[in-house]
């Protein structure tokens, strides 16, 4: 029996599917070597639009998605079914490769998916209803263009600063003096202490101590996490049992701390400061408020300040779930 294929047995890309997702995916990934880093240090990456940008974020997927349907509609009609699924396939491979190439970490690609997917979704829905009015080719050039286009847009226009406020609240069963010797300063935190949360799932570092210098205005607290990231938070606002709050800046930020869209401090990113207010509810009880204000500077700062205020949330529900439980317990014990 012969291992040879036979003369006339079909090829991979002669499957209209396959062939539309192998063209989408070889669309993507060039174009996100365009919307990358891939100039970083030099002036052409203080200037590119990036890949925190509509152009990226919403026409690159939408483009892809439009180009693996046509692709795929040349040899067969589309169904508006199989036009919102097939999309999925290069847009999710493409995430795939960014993150085995290191383009991109998890924290990056938890906040990309969505979007990608959506847009993907959409721009093969649109080119199977513009194929069926036999303008495939035409439009899939200008989807194709498109992220170019509007990047160039883009890179003209100043991205907007916007500074959000992220606020969470807990009732802890100790009084204020137990309580503020466990947010003054934070004693080392162990990993069985720390409880699931989603942010540290797609790669936010986690918490491991915060050392306060001295008590008082002017006194450093050092938030250190994982990977070497260390934050120095002056203190401003210094009344014991009541209130401490800090200004924050990064004083050790490791590149492989956190992803490049999302670095304290960075071109999109930063904390700007955080506060704890204590409040006696009596009857040994006090209640908590952490609060941290962040900045944004994207294109896209409504979609940024959803996932910012769902991560940030996220972390101070960990810190204060640790504190409460040190608390409480010595609290107990001192019952």
């Amino acid at each position: 029996m012969s291992d040879e294929t036979p003369p006339n047995a079909p090829r991979w890309y002669d499957h209209p599917t396959l062939l539309g997702v192998a063209v989408g995916l070889g669309y993507t990934l060039p174009m996100r070597l365009l919307f990358s880093s891939v100039f970083r240090g030099t002036e052409i990456a203080s200037k590119a639009v990036g890949a925190m940008s509509v152009a990226f974020l919403f026409c690159v997927p939408a483009a892809t998605g439009a180009i693996a349907v046509y692709v795929a509609g040349r040899r067969e009609p589309v169904t508006l079914r199989r036009a919102v699924m097939l999309p999925l396939v290069p847009c999710a491979a493409a995430m795939m490769a960014a993150i085995a190439t290191f383009l991109e970490g998890t924290i990056c690609l938890a906040i990309a998916a969505p979007l990608f997917f959506l847009m993907g979704a959409l721009g093969g829905l649109v080119m199977a209803l513009v194929q069926r009015r036999r303008r495939g080719k035409d439009s899939a050039i200008v989807a194709a263009l498109l992220p170019l286009a509007w990047g160039g847009v883009e890179e003209r226009v100043a991205c907007p600063h916007e500074e959000l406020r992220v606020e969470n609240v807990v009732e802890i069963a100790a009084p204020p003096a137990v309580v503020w010797r466990h947010v003054a300063s934070v004693e080392a935190i162990a990993l069985a202490e720390l409880p699931w949360s989603f942010s540290h799932a797609i790669g936010l570092p986690r918490p491991i101590e915060a050392t306060l210098s001295a008590p008082g205005v002017g006194g450093v607290r050092h938030a250190s996490f994982e990977r070497g990231l260390v934050f120095a938070e002056t203190v401003t606002e210094w009344r014991p049992e009541r209130t401490v709050a800090f200004t924050i800046a990064a004083e050790q930020a490791p590149a492989e701390a956190l992803d490049e869209h999302v670095v304290v401090g960075g071109r999109y990113f930063d904390v700007l400061d955080g506060r704890y207010t204590l409040e006696d509810l009596g009857d040994g009880r006090t209640r908590v408020r952490l609060a941290s204000t962040h900045r944004l500077t994207t294109s896209l700062n409504g979609y940024a300040g959803f996932w910012t205020r769902a991560i940030m949330w996220d972390l101070h529900r960990v810190i204060l779930r640790v504190v409460t439980a040190r608390c409480e317990r010595e609290a107990r014990a001192a019952r």
